[in-house]
């Protein structure tokens, strides 16, 4: 019987990422999911400042936190928003932030979740099972930087579905303030790359640990494995779509 935890609504705050006004089918269906099952826990969306965001589920009852809406424009933009200690310091009354993007299959519950808050790492994000290298820097428009940088090889994780400690976060980025300025890697990539390195700034989570928390390009391989479930999928449609029919919730809804 796995031990129940006492929820603390200062743990941990999940934070789900819109930019569209007209959600997908299967983004509506992945907030819904997330929704239900970090019931009991503070829940945000996260949008650009004007965006209207009606459509999406509980629109009328959950906090919206928003910046401008200059972030949301591109994938690249946000993950430079990510790259920010003001975007940390909004969630400084939290100890974590649990980021679930809209193309998230959220299987573990709250109770589970207190799991990896318990471990104390700083963070939390599906294993990069192919040989993920990232850059120290990019010169920008020039392909120069293959020349004056190393690549180094990483591991964890993705963003997608990351649990980051909060003040660790912000210390993390006043060290690397300045190449996290001129950087063209996206966020997570940025992350493991100096985090890897610097544990003493930011302790990430073993490959090991961070494949029991979330899984993306490896999850249907490492399924068949260990038949042992992850916290959460992130791309589950495109990496792992049969995911849907080995949960428990969905079989009970077919009967």
């Amino acid at each position: 019987m796995k031990q129940q935890y006492k929820l603390n609504m200062k743990d941990v705050c999940i934070i789900i990422p819109i930019y569209n006004q007209v959600p997908e089918k299967s983004e509506l269906y992945s907030i819904w999911r997330t929704i239900k099952k970090l019931d009991g826990r503070e829940i945000v969306y996260l949008a650009g400042g004007n965006l209207d965001i009606s459509m999406y589920p509980l629109a009328d009852t959950l906090e919206v936190v928003r910046f401008p809406s200059s972030w949301f424009a591109s994938t690249e933009t946000y993950s430079r928003l990510l790259l920010t200690k003001e975007f940390y310091q909004r969630f400084q009354m939290f100890e974590y932030i649990l980021i679930c993007q809209t193309d998230v299959f959220v299987m573990g519950t709250s109770n589970d979740l207190h799991y990896f808050l318990e471990q104390n790492y700083d963070y939390w994000g599906a294993p990069w099972y192919f040989r993920a290298r990232a850059y120290r820097r990019r010169c920008f428009g020039y392909k120069l930087f293959r020349l004056i940088s190393r690549p180094r090889r990483i591991h964890v994780g993705n963003g997608g579905l990351s649990l980051r400690r909060v003040s660790a976060m912000i210390q993390f980025l006043e060290k690397y303030e300045k190449e996290a300025s001129y950087t063209n890697e996206l966020e997570d990539w940025f992350i493991a790359y100096y985090g890897e390195q610097d544990s003493s700034m930011l302790k990430i989570a073993p490959v090991e640990k961070a494949g029991q928390f979330a899984q993306e390009t490896g999850a249907r391989e490492m399924y068949k494995k260990t038949k042992e479930k992850p916290f959460g999928v992130h791309a589950w449609l495109k990496y792992f779509p049969e995911v849907l029919f080995e949960d428990e919730d969905f079989e009970k809804n077919q009967k």
